[in-house]
């Protein structure tokens, strides 16, 4: 442990807790997918040494952004989700449909992060790692929870939304340097569906790459949906093994890591739908399709219809949004898109 770290968790136990207070347990065929969690951390933390020392400058737009996501996420306990590499290269393909609004999408947690698998997406050959998601409510105060905020001794000043309505806040970070990209919208019955080619959103980002954020929101949205469309069984609180000291050594819980898609691969027990069209072997590509349900059929949801593979005998399909409420296993190596 360096020196900077004993003195951190001498002087503010409580964050230094908070931030390696946690480890998630990841099958050992996808461990080697992410970004190590130790660096994860790392990031947070230098941030916090930074602001505490006086070297963050608190009226930077990208700033205040870093830092109403990180109260937000210790409010909440951290919420982290791990997206399998299968399903992250097929919504990173997937075009976002053209009626998509902020109805159709349905935050658990007003905070959020989502780990992605390295070279989903890339700038000079350094990996975006994580996606943190916030929603902030019109006027909302963001603070840091208690008793953090005591014993950082009010260095950290508050965050008031100045916007009149919900405002939806997006930070990518690459590990190299590291380097933040951030999308910032409001999100009061806001069309999504062109934001993915960078009309909509207003691009707040001290390093401009205006191809990687466009990319990097479309896919977020993506990954919303999908999260939305299901329910998902997950409590930040819920640990295999606590958080414990050691003398002055803190040994970090252990959670098991939740993946955005792990019902989506189970193989059907059906067998797929086939019909007497004939066509060359191809992939088709993973999309959106708006289904029609209630009373009247008076309701409409989207469903993500998964990447699938077609042609050879027989064409066929299977997807989400059949009966039994299972999925089609979707191949990791296609490059195909019809």
């Amino acid at each position: 442990m360096t020196t900077t770290n004993k003195v951190f968790q001498q002087r503010c136990p409580e964050l230094y807790r908070a931030i390696f207070g946690k480890r998630y347990l990841l099958p050992q065929y996808r461990s080697g997918d992410y970004q190590e969690q130790d660096t994860l951390n790392r990031q947070m933390f230098d941030w916090f040494v930074a602001a505490l020392t006086g070297r963050i400058n608190f009226n930077d737009d990208l700033m205040r952004m870093l830092l109403v996501n990180y109260a937000m996420a210790l409010c909440y306990n951290r919420p982290t989700l791990y997206a399998e590499r299968e399903l992250c290269e097929a919504l990173e393909r997937t075009d976002l449909p053209s009626d998509l609004s902020t109805k159709d999408i349905h935050f658990k947690w007003p905070q959020l992060r989502i780990i992605l698998p390295l070279g989903t997406i890339s700038r000079e050959g350094h990996s975006l790692t994580h996606l943190d998601m916030c929603l902030v409510g019109a006027g909302q105060t963001v603070n840091l929870p208690e008793p953090i905020r005591a014993e950082l001794s009010f260095k950290i000043p508050v965050v008031e939304n100045q916007l009149t309505g919900t405002g939806f806040n997006l930070l990518g970070t690459i590990s190299d340097g590291p380097t933040f990209y951030s999308y910032r919208t409001a999100w009061n019955n806001q069309k999504l569906g062109q934001s993915g080619s960078g009309r909509v959103c207003d691009q707040t980002c001290d390093q401009t790459d205006r191809n990687l954020t466009d990319r990097m929101f479309r896919l977020s949205l993506n990954l919303l949906l999908f999260l939305g469309a299901r329910p998902i069984e997950y409590d930040p609180l819920h640990f295999e093994r606590p958080a414990r000291l050691e003398g002055k050594h803190l040994r970090a819980a252990l959670a098991r890591a939740h993946f955005v898609g792990q019902e989506a691969y189970r193989p059907s027990s059906k067998k797929p739908r086939s019909s007497d069209r004939h066509c060359a072997p191809h992939f088709t590509a993973g999309h959106w399709r708006r289904c029609v349900y209630g009373r009247g059929r008076s309701q409409s949801r989207l469903r993500w219809i998964a990447v699938y593979f077609a042609g050879d005998k027989q064409e066929h399909a299977t997807d989400e949004s059949g009966a039994d409420g299972k999925q089609a296993r979707t191949p990791g190596n296609e490059n195909d898109r019809t």
